[in-house]
């Protein structure tokens, strides 16, 4: 985790200076849906959870095709899950619900002129901001079916940060001389077990995958 941490804060530091030093910058959003999940749980059968994800960003060029990449995003994070205990007939259905600001540092290489596919990949920070379980439990051994539901947080138990990589791919278009269009996805993966002191979920990682379409504005010196 310590290594992990060092190398963000490496690559955060290395495109913050090709940034001061740099003869353009560009600033944008996008956002999209978020396709969640999680992996290595044990004992209740996960789904995909859709979400939302919004996102600032930065680029730096670094080359005639290489950008440094600086991202702020708000992301929710999660997954949908169903539990049936036979023993006294209750069947769980519910999702775990993790919002994050997530703060992606990275590269990005560019293809092209004016029509520009671009590949892009680096290393993220997250930080909880709320997690909480919402889910509806079924008793069938009643007539009629007793159904009880709840929201509660889980901020006592999740990790309030995550590390992890990401791996991106896009096409960007200069409809202007600085204004640009932009269809992005990226692929997440979190490092960090989500609920480290929960025996069951030991191997819990979040991982995702990103949707986005957004604009640029580059910003001459």
């Amino acid at each position: 985790m310590v290594r992990i941490m060092k190398t963000f804060l490496l690559m955060f530091l290395l495109i913050v200076e090709v940034s001061l030093y740099s003869q353009s910058f560009t600033l944008g959003l996008k956002a999209g849906p978020n396709f969640t999940n999680i992996t290595g749980y044990n004992s209740i059968v996960s789904e995909h959870r859709t979400s939302i994800n919004v996102t600032a960003f930065a680029l730096a060029p670094m080359s005639n095709n290489i950008d440094g990449l600086l991202e702020l995003a708000y992301e929710q994070k999660g997954f949908k899950y169903t539990a049936q205990d036979i023993s006294n007939s209750t069947k769980t259905e519910g999702e775990r619900v993790y919002d994050y600001l997530t703060l992606p540092a990275g590269f990005k290489y560019n293809f092209g002129r004016k029509l520009r596919p671009y590949l892009k990949v680096g290393i993220f920070l997250a930080i909880l901001l709320d997690a909480r379980d919402i889910a509806t439990e079924t008793n069938y051994a009643t007539s009629p079916p007793e159904v009880n539901s709840w929201n509660n947080s889980i901020m006592y138990k999740t990790e309030t940060i995550d590390l992890g990589i990401f791996f991106g791919f896009g096409l960007q278009y200069k409809i202007k001389s600085k204004l640009m269009i932009l269809l992005d996805a990226n692929l997440n993966s979190g490092l960090l077990l989500v609920e480290p002191n929960q025996i069951f979920v030991e191997e819990m990682r979040n991982k995702s995958f990103l949707v986005n379409l957004g604009f640029g504005y580059i910003l001459n010196r």
